[in-house]
This record gives C-alpha cells, structure tokens and sequence, in this order.
C-alpha cells in the first residue's frame, strides 16, 4: 500500500499493522549523504529514494507478535533472534514527471563480520514459519507488517513495514540498498545498523 502528499513519513512504534520486474543495467553507485549524528532513527534521501530506518526495541516487538497469533516462546525468539527494523520507504520526488522508484529487498544483502549473507525475505519468513507449525493467523499478520518483497513508487508515494534481518540482539551490520531509478540501478551500503539490545520481560526459563 502507498500514500500520497506526505509531509514526512510516518512511524510504525506503537503499531505495524496498517501495513514489473525491468532488465538490469549496469549499476551507478550512489553517493551517501552523511550519515546523521545522534538517536537511533537513520534517515538518507538521495538518487529519488527515501529511506527511514530504526530498530524495534524487543519488548514491543514481542508484545506485537505475541497479540497476533504468535506462541508466546516464538514471539520472544522472532523477537531477540529476528533483528526488527521498522522503515518507511518512498519516492522523494514532486513532480508526476520524476522517474518512478522500483525496489526489490531480494536484491538486498547484509554484510556482518566481512561475511555478505541475503536478505530474508518475507516470503522466506513465512515458508519457515509455516515448517515451524506457527499458527495461520500469526503468518497472516507478519505478511501484512512486513514491508513488501516488490514495490514501485511513484512520486511522494511512500510505504512502511517491518524488515526482520535474521541477526542476534546488539548484532552490527552494514546493509547494500538497491533499488531502480526510472533506468538507472542504484546501490547504497547503509553502514553500521545495529540490532536492538532490549530484553524481552518475562523471559521463560531455560
């Protein structure tokens, strides 16, 4: 789902629910803005992409998956192990004219410790989920948070989502961003994200 005319993009704290494919050329390197001096927000606009993310703090996240279908013990595991991330994405541009912004996450990758791994996409997500015996309600409403596998944006359209990087609490790792502008590939490597620390309450017992 995407918007229009917004003045900023909105946030997915207090609740994430809400929530063509083109020949390849060859890619043109963006160049990143520097990256912003304090609090746990990340922003970056460049080359007709914007981008918003932040870490979703355990206890939310938990709190989240626990209310929507998720066994308590799973939802605290997705929770610590899952490495959540809300984002908003979207088209920066004004005009109607502006290229149109396409983005696949399936082109994205991780790097952590100097080893590059894929992103997890939703649909991965969900074909383990559906193996782990995860209740269909539960599947049905991480689907629907997650920020969509393939999207095109056209000017000031915008979407948000939830990204789940698969990584450990406090786990820091750089992400490559690629995305298509109008004919050109574009690729930006976010570094230094950091996965949320918080503890879930009420931990089971080992």
């Amino acid at each position: 789902m995407t918007a229009k005319g917004r003045k900023g993009f909105p946030w997915l704290l207090g609740g994430l629910v809400g929530l063509a494919l083109f020949g390849w050329s060859p890619l043109a390197a963006a160049q990143q803005p520097p990256r912003p001096v304090g609090g746990e927000v990340s922003t970056w606009n460049w080359d007709g992409l914007s981008l918003e993310v932040a870490p979703l703090p355990i206890e939310p996240a938990t709190a989240f998956f626990s209310n929507r279908g998720f066994p308590y013990k799973k939802a605290i595991k997705l929770a610590q192990n899952g490495c959540i991330f809300r984002s908003a994405i979207g088209h920066d541009g004004k005009k109607a004219s502006d290229p149109p912004v396409h983005i696949n996450v399936a082109d994205w990758s991780l790097k952590i410790g100097g080893v590059v791994r894929a992103y997890r996409t939703k649909e991965e997500w969900l074909a383990r989920f559906e193996k782990d015996g995860v209740p269909e309600e539960a599947r049905i409403a991480f689907q629907w948070a997650t920020f969509p596998t393939r999207q095109t944006f056209q000017a000031e359209d915008y979407n948000w989502g939830i990204h789940a990087f698969d990584l450990p609490p406090g786990t820091t790792f750089d992400l490559t961003v690629v995305w298509r502008y109008g004919k050109d590939m574009k690729q930006v490597v976010l570094k230094d994200l950091k996965c949320s620390v918080d503890k879930a309450q009420n931990e089971p017992k080992k």
